[in-house]
C-alpha cells in the first residue's frame, strides 16, 4: 500500500449545501433544489450569503488536509460528502464519549472502503468533522503540528467525555461569586466601561479575528491583541435550532438537537455587539465597520439579530466572564508609557499620582536652580560694578 498524497477539492455550491442541511437541519424549497433561483421567502438558502465567511473558513482548513502523509495509509475523507457524513455523525450522537463516537465514525466513514486506514487518519478526520461543527480544534492523540503553525487553538478532548463534558472542560461556566469575590453577571456600568475604543485608547490593545471559538476573547498581553470570534452568522444558526426551546433549557438540551449550547451562543454575541463594540453607539460601530474593512471581520458582526431567541433575554456571563474582567482590569492598570512609567508602580492611580509627585519635585528643583543661576548672576554683577565703578 503507498501513501496517498491528493489534497480534498475546493468545495462545490452543492456542497456547501449539503453542509447546511447536515449542520442545520436546512430544509430548502423545491427551486432550490431543482437549481432554480428561489422564490419561497423562508427558504434557508436567503441566509446563505450571511455565511459566506464560515464557508470561506471551511474552504480554506478542508484545503489544508492532505489525507495519507502519516505512513502508508489510506485516507479516512476523501471527499466533502465524507466530511459531512462526519460532522453530523458527531453531532446527532450528544450521549457519547469521544472513544464512542470514533468508533462509530469508523462504522460511518470506513464501512465501504476497502483499504487500511491508520489510526492518525481516522483522528484527523474526527477532529475535523468536530471543527466543521463547532469551530473548534479538539486536540489528537499525536499534534499535527501544520495545523499549530496556522494558528489553530487545539484543546484536548478526554476519551471517556461526551461533547458537553468537553464543553464544560474548555468553558467552565463560573459561579455567581468565585473565590475573588467577582459577580457573575456584569453590572451595567462595568459592561458600558468595557468597549474596543475605550481598550485601544487607554490599554493600547488591538483587535483581531479568530476562527476559534474557544480563543474568542483571550488577551494576549505581550502584543497588546484581543482575539474576537467574529463568525456571528455561524452562531445564529445554532440560536435558531434551538428557538423553540424554553428560556430555561440547558446545554444537555441544546447538544439534543444538534446545536451549541445556547448560553454560549448568546455571551459571544452580546461580548461583541453590546460590550466591545455597542452597535446603538455610532462610534463603537464605526469602529467594528473599519475592523470589518481592514481585518477580516466578519460583516454580519454589524447586524444585531436576535430571530433565534423568541423572548427577552438578559445578557449574563457565565462563560466569558473571567476574561471581560481581565479586560476591565486591564483597562484599570494599563500598561507604562516609557522608562519612567514602567519603574513607577503598576497600580494606575497610585502610578500617576507618583508621577504628578515627581515631576513636581524636578520642576520646584529646577525652579531653584534657575533661581540660584540668577542670584549669582546678580552678585557677580555687583561686584564688577564696585571693582570697576563708572566715572
Amino acid at each position: 500500500m503507498f501513501a496517498i498524497r491528493s489534497h480534498m477539492p475546493e468545495a462545490s455550491a452543492s456542497d456547501l449545501k449539503a453542509l447546511c442541511v447536515a449542520l442545520w437541519d436546512w430544509t430548502y424549497c423545491s427551486d432550490c433544489k431543482n437549481e432554480q433561483l428561489c422564490g419561497t421567502e423562508d427558504c434557508p438558502s436567503r441566509r446563505q450569503a450571511e455565511l459566506e465567511y464560515y464557508f470561506n473558513h471551511y474552504k480554506r482548513f478542508t484545503k489544508m488536509y492532505e489525507p495519507g502523509i502519516h505512513g502508508h495509509s489510506a485516507p479516512a475523507l476523501k471527499s466533502h460528502a465524507d466530511l459531512k457524513r462526519a460532522a453530523k455523525c458527531v453531532r446527532d450522537s450528544p450521549k457519547l464519549t469521544r472513544q464512542q463516537l470514533k468508533s462509530k465514525l469508523d462504522l460511518v466513514l470506513l464501512a465501504e472502503k476497502q483499504q487500511d486506514i491508520s489510526d492518525w487518519e481516522r483522528d484527523k478526520a474526527f477532529a475535523m468533522a468536530v471543527k466543521t461543527w463547532t469551530m473548534i480544534s479538539c486536540d489528537l492523540e499525536q499534534p499535527d503540528f501544520r495545523y499549530l503553525e496556522q494558528g489553530f487553538s487545539n484543546v484536548w478532548w478526554k476519551p471517556d467525555h461526551t461533547v458537553k463534558q468537553f464543553f464544560d472542560d474548555i468553558f467552565p461556566q463560573t459561579a455567581q461569586h468565585n473565590n475573588r469575590g467577582r459577580r457573575s453577571v456584569l453590572p451595567d456600568d462595568l459592561k458600558n466601561s468595557i468597549s474596543a475604543r475605550k481598550l485601544r485608547r487607554y490599554a493600547h490593545v488591538s483587535f483581531r479575528a479568530t476562527d476559534s471559538l474557544y480563543d474568542h476573547l483571550k488577551f494576549d498581553r505581550k502584543h497588546r491583541i484581543v482575539s474576537i470570534f467574529h463568525h456571528t452568522a455561524f452562531l445564529k444558526e445554532h440560536l435558531l435550532l434551538t428557538k423553540d426551546l424554553p428560556p430555561s433549557a440547558d446545554a444537555e438540551a441544546c447538544f439534543q438537537l444538534g446545536a451549541l449550547p445556547r448560553q454560549l451562543c448568546l455571551e459571544v454575541l452580546d461580548s461583541i455587539q453590546t460590550v466591545l463594540f455597542p452597535l446603538a453607539d455610532k462610534k463603537s460601530q464605526s469602529f467594528l465597520y473599519y475592523l470589518v474593512s481592514t481585518a477580516n471581520f466578519d460583516p454580519d458582526t454589524l447586524s444585531f439579530d436576535r430571530t433565534g431567541v423568541p423572548y427577552a433575554y438578559e445578557p449574563r456571563f457565565l462563560y466569558f466572564r473571567e476574561r471581560l474582567l481581565d479586560l476591565y482590569a486591564e483597562l484599570e492598570n494599563p500598561p507604562p508609557r516609557g522608562a519612567v512609567e514602567a519603574w513607577l508602580q503598576r497600580k494606575s492611580g497610585e502610578r500617576y499620582v507618583m508621577l504628578a509627585t515627581l515631576l513636581g519635585v524636578i520642576f520646584a528643583i529646577l525652579l531653584g536652580f534657575i533661581g540660584l543661576a540668577l542670584s549669582g548672576f546678580q552678585a557677580w554683577i555687583a561686584w564688577q560694578q564696585w571693582k570697576h565703578p563708572i566715572g
